[in-house]
């Protein structure tokens, strides 16, 4: 039996993230849409893979909030799920308001009960 070691209660959710790498040449914000969410951090789909330990600005958008919320996370570990053409990226959180937070929390939590 494997012990889970999250931090943050993580939840099967589908949000849209648009996100680009700081520090790249390329200042286009991309699209991409979570498989999984936590307070903590989320698990994205992409079309191609992204350097592990890249920071990213990011914005999402939760029902429960009324707007977009600006975050800056890592990448924390890439999966390659369909050869050359589908990854999956774990993003941890490592800059968000806490209000904003605060708004995840509240809307894991509530999903979860």
């Amino acid at each position: 039996m494997k012990s889970e070691k999250r931090k943050f209660t993580r939840i099967r959710e589908t949000i849209q993230i648009k996100y680009e790498i700081i520090d790249s040449s390329s200042k286009i914000l991309q699209t991409s849409y979570t498989q999984d969410i936590s307070a903590g951090g989320f698990l994205i789909r992409l079309n191609s893979p992204l350097p592990i330990g890249s920071v990213l600005k990011l914005k999402f958008f939760i029902k429960d909030g009324s707007e977009f919320i600006p975050a800056e996370a890592r990448v924390i570990r890439i999966d390659e799920i369909v050869a050359d053409r589908v990854y999956e990226a774990g993003v941890e959180l490592i800059n968000v308001d806490k209000k904003d937070f605060e708004l995840l929390m509240r809307y894991v939590t509530k999903k979860t009960t």
